[in-house]
């Protein structure tokens, strides 16, 4: 684009119209259409980055990834930009940057150049939609726990595992987390820790790797 000597050139993309054209190429995802837990995989420039969709209306999510989230991070997903002042609202799209607001500051990655949604994060089991005495194995990153479902009305379960429970010990199953303020009641899930009252204390488990109910006969060991 040229100007006239000493004035002031903006590059198209950056203007009203380049912006409107270039967020009409891009092929992208809008995540206020997304379900609650939908788990993101977003490669940029220089990072691949992992999103949970916690609230897809008020476009909460959790983000990791690179030096910016090395952990978890619940985040406010303000939408796709072109590096400019212009933003596509809960938008993420293929050539342009994501930008955030978490730690009370503005994040802007560098361009997006893929993305894909997965299962990971979502993949679980509904306690309330178990039968009396079912069992299953839930397998963290550092424990296997043995759980039978003891009252699926209200998330009452007997779990060994570990050194919280060396021995079968009765617990309330609140649901998955990832760690911090966000829960999803009554829920295994992969990608996610268990969160459980037992003794007076509640004990929140590593992340879940892997589900498997599984058919057991013996006898559960009593009385209870």
């Amino acid at each position: 684009m040229q100007g006239k000597p000493g004035s002031l050139v903006v590059p198209h993309r950056h203007t009203l119209d380049g912006f409107t054209a270039t967020t009409q190429r891009s092929d992208g995802i809008d995540i206020s259409q997304l379900d609650v837990l939908t788990t993101l995989t977003v490669s940029t420039s220089n990072t691949v980055y992992r999103l949970v969709i916690l609230d897809p209306l008020d476009a909460r999510v959790l983000v990791q990834g690179g030096q910016l989230f090395p952990q978890f991070t619940e985040a406010r997903f303000n939408g796709a930009s072109s590096g400019g002042s212009f933003l596509k609202l809960a938008w993420i799209g293929r050539g342009l940057r994501m930008e955030f607001y978490a730690h009370g500051k503005r994040v802007v990655t560098s361009r997006v150049k893929s993305l894909a949604q997965v299962s990971d994060a979502s993949a679980g089991i509904d306690l309330h939609k178990l039968e009396t005495f079912e069992t299953l194995v839930a397998t963290t990153a550092n424990t296997s726990y043995q759980i039978t479902v003891l009252d699926p009305s209200r998330s009452h379960i007997l779990i060994r595992g570990g050194r919280f429970f060396p021995e079968p010990t009765k617990a309330r199953l609140f649901g998955g987390s990832f760690g911090g303020s966000f829960l999803k009641p009554n829920w295994f899930g992969c990608g996610l820790r268990m969160e459980l009252y037992s003794g007076g204390y509640r004990v929140i488990t590593s992340t879940v790797r892997s589900l498997e109910v599984t058919q057991d006969d013996a006898k559960l060991p009593g009385p209870f």
